[in-house]
């Protein structure tokens, strides 16, 4: 018998570290229409997704180049900034 995964919350794929995990387990970085960029999980807009763990989001902070192309706008220094900050306050990842 094949164990079956809750459908209810979906996988979605790191940004950074390129792995799956549950959509809960991640932060959702938005652009809204209005062409602002937050990190909610909720909003309506283009999203990209991260672990919210230092490492990934470390990632994320050092090179606007992949989060650039997953929310299709250029990210900002001050968005970056926000990253940074979101990682110095992360825990650390245990692998």
């Amino acid at each position: 018998m094949s164990a079956r995964r809750d459908r209810s919350d979906p996988l979605r794929r790191c940004l950074s570290c390129r792995q799956l995990a549950p959509k809960s387990h991640l932060l959702r970085i938005v652009r809204l229409p209005n062409g602002e960029i937050h990190v909610a999980s909720e909003a309506d807009g283009r999203g990209a997704y991260l672990h919210d763990h230092q490492d990934c989001l470390r990632i994320a902070s050092s090179t606007a180049k992949p989060l650039s192309r997953a929310l299709r706008r250029q990210i900002s220094p001050d968005t970056l900034t926000a990253l940074s900050q979101l990682a110095h306050d992360a825990p650390v990842a245990v692998s």
